[in-house]
């Protein structure tokens, strides 16, 4: 590189050139970026909107998954249910047999009286 007191009129006038190249640069980055503002502030909004749309669609999601494990236990307890139902008709099935039987067997008796 040349001292200041080397340069001549050539070079001082492409450092000048270099500058305002430089200067215009960096201009035209500043304008690009200004312009851009108002969209990134947009997508800004946009990015806030969609966040505000996933947390409430993961609110759903939540209730969903803790309604289908309420509607999972009340089955489960429904079958049970049912099992103790059918496990007490069966238990319970000979005594009404038997029960039917008396009952005919009076009726009967009833009806030749």
């Amino acid at each position: 590189a040349k001292k200041a007191a080397d340069r001549g009129s050539f070079d001082s006038m492409v450092l000048e050139q270099l500058g305002q190249t430089l200067r215009d640069a960096a201009a035209a980055c500043t304008k690009v970026a200004e312009e851009a503002l108002p969209a990134s502030k947009d997508r800004e909004l946009a990015v806030e909107a969609a966040q505000t749309d996933v947390d409430a669609g993961n609110a759903v999601q939540l209730a969903a998954e803790q309604a289908l494990s309420a509607a999972d236990e009340a089955k489960k307890a429904a079958t049970a249910a049912t099992k103790a139902a059918k496990d007490a008709l069966a238990v319970f099935e000979p005594e009404y047999a038997q029960a039917i039987e008396v009952r005919d067997a009076q009726a009967k008796k009833l009806e030749d009286f």
